[in-house]
Formats: C-alpha cells, sequence, structure tokens
C-alpha cells in the first residue's frame, strides 16, 4: 500500500496517469484517463505575477485578490485533497507555473489488470475528472460564459453539460460535463470530465466546488531528482502526475523541462508543453508491474534506449521504470540515456523521501 498525504487516508494505491502507449498487454482498463510564478503585493495595490525571471511582466489583479493560500512561492500546493458529494478530491498531483491540478474520482473507481483467462489479477484506483486551480490572473473562462449560471460561495460560476478538458481534447463516450467557477478575485478552478467511461453527477461537481478551499502552500514533490538537465532547459511542470490527462494510473512521478516556459497568462484550459513548439523532455517513474515496455530490461542495469526518443532503466528491486521521453530530434539519444541513469529515485512508496519539484530539476 502506497504511504498518502494525510488528508485522504481512504485512498489505496491511488497513483496517477502518464502517455496511454505504456499499458500492458492484457491489461483491460475501466474509467481510465489517461517555473513557478510568484505573486507580491505592489505600492499600488495591485499583485505581481513573475516566473522569477524580470522580463515576466505584470498582470493588474487586485491586491485584495490574493486570499490564503494564493500568494504562492513557485511550484507549491495551495489545497488539499477532500470529499464531497459522491466524489473524492486527490492531494494535488501536478503542479505548473498557472495551475495546480487533482485527480476527481468516484471512493472505489478501479482500473483493472487481468491475465490471457480474463481473470483480474489487481486493480489501481482511477478517476474520471480532475480540478483545474489556477492562479489569480490566469485563466480566462471565456469558453464557459454561455453556459448555465450558478453561484458558488456568493460567486460567479458556469456549468456545462459538455465542456472538453481542453480545445479537441476527446473524453470518450459520454458528454464530458464541466464546472469553472471564480474561488477568489480573478483566480479560477475548473472541474473537467476526462474519463472514457466517465460522466459525474452535476449536483457532485456544485459539492466539490462548494467544498474547496485554499490553504498555506506547501512545495510540490516528486519522487524524481534529475541530475543531469540539458543546456537551454528549466522546469515547466511535475508532481505525482503528468500533463495532459491522456495517462494511465500507475504513474508515480514525472518532471518535465521545457526550452522556454509559455505564457500563463489569460489561458483559456491547461497548456500542453508539447503543442507549444518548445523542445520538452519528461521523466517518469512507474510501476513496472502493469506495464508491458520493460521486456530486455534487467533490474539496475543502465538505460536501453528502443527508440530515438525513449530510454528507461528497471530500479534495482525491480518494481519501477524509470523513463525518459522527448520528441524525435529534440534531444540526441546519449542525452537522453544520461538522463536517465543519473537520475535519482525517491523510495517511491513513502512520500516522505519525495524531492521538492523545484530542487529535483536544478
Amino acid at each position: 500500500m502506497y504511504e498518502m498525504p494525510p488528508t485522504d487516508p481512504d485512498l489505496r494505491r491511488d497513483r496517477w496517469g502518464t502517455r496511454i502507449a505504456l499499458i500492458t498487454a492484457g491489461l483491460t482498463v475501466l474509467g481510465v484517463i489517461a517555473g513557478g510564478v510568484m505573486l507580491a503585493h505592489n505600492t499600488n495595490g495591485f499583485v505581481t505575477i513573475t516566473d522569477g525571471e524580470t522580463e515576466a511582466g505584470h498582470l493588474g489583479v487586485p491586491g485584495d485578490a490574493v486570499a490564503d493560500g494564493l500568494a504562492a512561492p513557485a511550484f507549491n500546493y495551495t489545497f488539499h485533497g477532500y470529499a464531497a458529494g459522491g466524489l473524492k478530491v486527490t492531494e494535488p498531483v501536478l503542479a505548473t507555473p498557472g495551475y495546480q491540478e487533482a485527480q476527481v474520482r468516484r471512493p472505489y473507481e478501479v482500473v483493472e489488470k487481468t491475465d490471457d483467462a480474463g481473470t483480474v489479477t489487481d486493480t489501481l484506483q482511477s478517476y474520471g475528472a480532475l480540478l483545474t486551480v489556477y492562479r489569480p490572473g490566469v485563466y480566462d473562462p471565456v469558453r464557459y460564459t454561455d453556459q448555465e449560471s450558478i453561484t458558488i460561495g456568493g460567486r460567479l460560476g458556469w456549468y456545462s453539460e459538455n465542456m472538453p478538458y481542453r480545445d479537441g481534447y476527446a473524453s470518450g463516450e459520454l458528454p464530458a460535463p464541466g464546472l469553472a467557477w471564480e474561488y477568489a478575485d480573478d483566480a479560477w478552478a475548473v472541474i473537467s470530465t476526462v474519463g472514457y467511461r466517465a460522466s459525474y453527477p452535476r449536483e457532485d461537481f456544485i459539492a466539490i466546488a462548494e467544498g474547496f478551499k485554499t490553504v498555506d502552500p506547501y512545495p510540490a514533490t516528486t519522487p524524481i531528482d534529475l541530475v543531469s538537465v540539458p543546456d537551454g532547459f528549466t522546469l515547466v511542470s511535475g508532481g505525482a502526475s503528468a500533463d495532459a490527462p491522456v495517462g494511465v494510473s500507475y504513474l508515480m512521478g514525472s518532471v518535465r523541462l521545457i526550452g522556454q516556459r509559455p505564457e500563463y497568462r489569460g489561458i483559456t484550459a491547461p497548456i500542453d508543453p508539447v503543442e507549444t513548439g518548445q523542445p520538452t523532455v519528461v521523466v517518469s517513474v512507474y510501476d513496472a508491474a502493469w506495464a508491458k515496455d520493460t521486456e530486455g530490461l534487467k533490474p539496475g542495469e543502465p538505460a536501453t534506449c528502443p527508440t530515438e526518443d525513449v530510454c528507461r532503466t528497471l530500479s534495482a528491486d525491480g518494481r519501477w521504470v524509470t523513463e525518459a521521453h522527448t520528441r524525435t530530434g529534440q534531444l540526441e539519444k546519449p542525452q537522453l540515456k544520461k538522463i536517465v541513469n543519473e537520475a535519482v529515485i525517491a523510495d517511491v512508496s513513502d512520500h516522505a523521501t519525495w524531492f521538492p519539484l523545484t530542487d529535483a530539476a536544478s
């Protein structure tokens, strides 16, 4: 049983998504989904949003917009997991310069692993929606403004019976309900359906919105510490999951680097770093027992690279696979192999040994 933060003790092996290509042969999937912003008061009563670079610029956000937990250092989380309605919100699993994400699920929503005879041999908890919590000034709710108007905690919100996670993203067989609401001045949160076979009730989404609250910021962590960071790359996201809800439930953590961070201002949906046109590389750790891509890997041996854009290695105990993935031509294979071979992996099942995300990519 994986050790989880104490705020959500009922989670059992509640882990997260990586690339859909990692799905095990013979696996039956049910309900699978798949630099930091700092805020500081100016003397004029507004808030500066910056990623630590002087050219980052400003956003005009009223100074009183910074509620508890919003004036967070780079790559910190500002909320905890909780239960609301018939759903559970996990601890945050992903941090970016503009937003944080947590997974939303029914209490007993699972993915099943089967053998060749169709017998279930293992299960992992899955999720059907994502809660994206944007920092002040980052999100523009324009996609929702012609939907059903609602009120959450005295503030404006909208509910849609079918609103994709981002434009062009198809969640699967059912409509994809979504809800956006302003949880503080010019600060928005969005619940998006991302499950292929999940469609949660409107009242449960509203209960999640009404139950949301911020806390004092605390660092996002990851089980991966990158010793080798390619020249010209910088941290853009990471945590206990990965960008874009196209993965599977056995991802333990990730760190993504990018050539140049995108602008997190006035965005209408989460950003896919791969689609920015910048070179990216993501390093992830996942459960070897669930993956098919371990053929030829031997515990504790150096990484192998089955293609030009993927290198992976197996931990000494054979339990975890560490993988680096980029796009062809963005990094040479020796660089990719060096990233994987030199990466330090925490005791993945012990959250207390994980690394602060900002340190993991420096």
